[in-house]
């Protein structure tokens, strides 16, 4: 538990990437900042490969070391991401994510369709695992379904 008070933090960030709009995309990121009663140290890569046009899939990991006056901890997190647009219109969007704190395995699934400029369709689908024993052990699984519309007047 962090102890009541005031906290300021001074951060300071690098990063370095390649051109966004080529096929291959890769960033290097280091950060370091004050922590609640700490320090945290961030280090992270990024890979983003577009094989054809409306095709991204985005390799991601960030490693967190925590270093507090209560303990230190580190974790790492790793993350898939996949968008296929099949028009203009409808995309596809997939994301899987572990960390090793937590040990879940996380599934997201979202599907947009825009209708016409101003109205959305939105239907999502999700499950996350945790990880016992070198098995992964179902948790949770939702869908939803959102409809945005947009009135002028």
């Amino acid at each position: 538990i962090m102890p009541a008070g005031e906290y300021r933090n001074t951060i300071v960030n690098l990063e370095v990437a390649s051109p966004p709009a080529r096929r291959i995309y890769l960033v290097a990121e280091a950060g370091y900042q004050g922590f609640w009663t700490g320090t945290r140290t961030d280090i992270s890569g990024s890979m983003t490969v577009r094989p054809y046009p409306g095709i991204n899939l985005t390799g991601d990991w960030q490693r967190s070391v925590v270093d507090l006056a209560e303990g230190s901890f580190s974790t790492d997190l790793f993350r898939f991401r996949g968008n296929v647009d099949l028009t203009p219109n409808i995309s596809f969007t997939s994301i899987v994510q572990y960390d090793n704190l937590s040990e879940l395995v996380g599934f997201y699934q979202r599907m947009r369709w825009i209708i016409r400029p101003g109205a959305d369709l939105f239907l999502v689908y999700s499950m996350n695992w945790l990880n016992e024993e070198d098995r992964l052990r179902p948790l949770e699984t939702s869908g939803g379904i959102k409809l945005t519309y947009t009135f002028r007047f």
